[in-house]
């Protein structure tokens, strides 16, 4: 992996890999990070630095002495669940994570038509607000 991640560099290329329960040496190298969960649907999707904090601030917690990557794995496969959330389950963080994706989307194309500071940020709220009601379903 580390000779993959010093080729993507050197070249400029994208090496895709998918690893299945990497090794905490191995998954450390890798810049994204696409979590699934049971049937391909996404849980995560993003910079690989980035997934320990979103999954802090939705509850979850990475214990002292135990690879992030592990905790990964079990939000992907319910083996743990969300403090915030206790009674939801992995497929209800894909369906979460479409919700953040959709939402993000709608922000970053309004804000593309409407510079106005006042405007871009009653829409964050309402689009917040918006992805809050959705947690309270869960």
């Amino acid at each position: 992996m580390r000779y993959l991640a010093r080729l993507a560099k050197k070249q400029r290329v994208t090496v895709c890999a998918v690893l299945h329960q990497p090794r905490v040496e191995i998954a450390e190298v890798c810049d994204h990070l696409v979590l699934l969960v049971r049937g391909g649907r996404v849980v995560y999707d993003g910079p690989f630095k980035d997934a320990m904090q979103l999954f802090r601030n939705f509850g979850f917690t990475f214990p002292d002495g135990t690879s992030r990557i592990d905790v990964f794995l079990d939000i992907s496969t319910g083996t743990v669940t969300s403090r915030l959330f206790p009674h939801s389950t992995a497929l209800d963080w894909a369906v979460t994570w479409q919700r953040i994706t959709v939402q993000a989307e709608v922000i970053a194309r309004d804000l593309e038509r409407d510079d106005s500071i006042g405007s871009i940020r009653a829409k964050m709220d309402v689009e917040v607000a918006s992805l809050a009601d959705g947690f309270r379903d869960l």
